[in-house]
């Protein structure tokens, strides 16, 4: 279930190289493929560099964060990996922020209050999560410099 949204991407917009983002059966049915292989770690980060060109970046984080949960434990990401992540999350948190300043900045009614509360709790969440996915990263990380490379991005 927690890749269903990645599935959905597959078979709405096609696989990224037909070569690699599964197959279809001798039906004609697209097939599901493994999680997190070689190439599908490609194909996420293929997927957030599109959609960061896209400016999507509530997609790209979703990306990221798929990237980061499918990964094995032992698995560290690599320079590339942490700075989308970075650049995905920096963008989210970034754009829900401004959204919340110029609802703030529109009056104190009680109709701005309680949709100032959903934007917070909305931003909140967000950098949870990218806390959440940030330790889980960090025990992966191969050598102090790529620990500090995750940290610091």
């Amino acid at each position: 279930m927690k890749n269903l949204w990645y599935t959905i991407m597959l078979i709405n917009f096609g696989s990224v190289d037909s070569s690699s983002c599964g197959t279809t059966s001798s039906t004609g049915n697209p097939t599901l493929i493994p999680i997190m292989d070689n190439q599908n770690r490609c194909n996420y980060v293929f997927m957030a560099k599109l959609t960061s060109e896209a400016e999507r970046f509530d997609d790209m984080a979703k990306f990221m964060a798929e990237l980061v949960v499918g990964l094995a434990s032992e698995e560290a990401l690599t320079k590339e990996e942490c700075l989308l992540f970075s650049k995905a999350y920096e963008k989210v948190v970034a754009l829900k922020r401004e959204a919340l300043l110029t609802v703030m900045d529109n009056g104190n009614g009680d109709l701005v209050k309680e949709y100032c509360s959903k934007l917070k709790a909305k931003l909140l969440e967000t950098c949870a999560t990218a806390s959440r996915l940030v330790d889980t990263v960090i025990p992966s990380a191969t050598s102090p410099e790529s620990e500090a490379h995750c940290v610091e991005e």
